[in-house]
């Protein structure tokens, strides 16, 4: 049984309404109904999850965690990178050249030896100093220790399980308020060269929250196309939904078989497990644009929902 708080489009509970006061930015949003939530997966969920970057988001079946780089990304992923290469390709290359020389070197034999075995236990202290910063930037990416500002901060939590939705400022939590406590706007920006781009934005109806929070920055899309963003709003819906299974997204491939709900639909459909693992490169791509061609005839978003809404305070 889920929590009274969880978000369930076949049992929503009529709430009051509340007066909020709308800013200038507001006034200029188009304000996104809630729907009962169609197929159309958002391409681009799909897409920009299959090989995120690690800071940008974690998601499992009761949670997405998104991400933002901060001041000191560039240094963790140069270390992270020159880790990587100095183990895999310039310490092997350096114990071949010292056995070379040995072996080939006009010294005697036994001199050169010695300084290749020299050399050698200098490129090992630093073989073992790169493993342990690839072993740390790897827990830290499975979320295991705790290094809170480095590489990443939190931006944002989406929690299926409570029906929740947390804003993070500096990686401490800002607030936390219902999902259908929440007004989701659609924003257009002009940009420079006259192109009109949208962003997805949830913003709390408590006159106290400030900060909204962008559903854009859970991929990098084509911001030009607006169904894009009603696509992503209708998947959010579908994940946030406790009515519904979990959407068919390769990062939560590996949590289907934690949610009831989604283990009685995969059996019932015949769904094979670790369906994305599975497929070749080929396959995907096949795969994806089948997706494509069968969104053309299917609406973004579903029918309306009558939501009303709380006293809008933070939980």
């Amino acid at each position: 049984m889920h929590p009274t708080s969880t978000y369930n489009s076949r049992d929503l509970i009529v709430r009051s309404d509340t007066k909020k006061k709308k800013s200038f930015s507001e006034v200029l949003d188009s304000k996104l109904p809630f729907t009962f939530p169609t197929n159309s997966i958002c391409i681009e969920c799909i897409e920009g999850m299959q090989n995120f970057d690690f800071w940008k988001i974690t998601a499992t079946h009761e949670k997405i965690v998104a991400y933002l780089p901060n001041k000191y990304t560039s240094i963790y992923l140069y270390s992270l990178m020159g880790a990587h290469f100095y183990s895999r390709i310039l310490f092997p290359f350096f114990i071949c050249c010292n056995i070379i020389i040995a072996l080939v070197g006009s010294d005697p034999l036994w001199e050169e030896l010695k300084k290749a075995l020299f050399s050698t236990y200098i490129l090992l202290g630093g073989l073992c100093l790169s493993i342990l910063l690839i072993i740390i930037f790897k827990l830290q990416e499975r979320r295991y220790i705790l290094l809170p500002h480095i590489g990443f901060k939190k931006n944002f939590e989406l929690n299926r399980k409570n029906g929740t939705v947390t804003r993070f400022e500096n990686n401490k939590k800002l607030f936390t308020t219902l999902f259908t406590d929440c007004d989701c706007h659609l924003r257009p920006n002009m940009t420079r060269n006259g192109i009109t781009m949208y962003s997805l934005h949830l913003i709390p109806i408590s006159n106290d929250c400030t900060k909204d929070i962008t559903l854009s920055n859970l991929f990098n899309g084509d911001y030009s196309n607006k169904n894009i963003c009603l696509r992503l709003w209708n998947t959010i819906q579908w994940y946030m939904d406790t009515n519904r299974p979990l959407p068919d997204l390769p990062i939560l491939e590996t949590y289907r078989s934690l949610d009831k709900l989604t283990i009685q639909h995969d059996k019932k459909n015949n769904r094979p497990q670790n369906f994305w693992e599975k497929l070749s490169y080929e396959e995907y791509t096949e795969y994806v644009a089948e997706l494509k061609n069968k969104q053309e005839s299917i609406a973004p978003l579903g029918s309306p929902l009558e939501i009303r809404y709380t006293s809008g305070k933070n939980i």
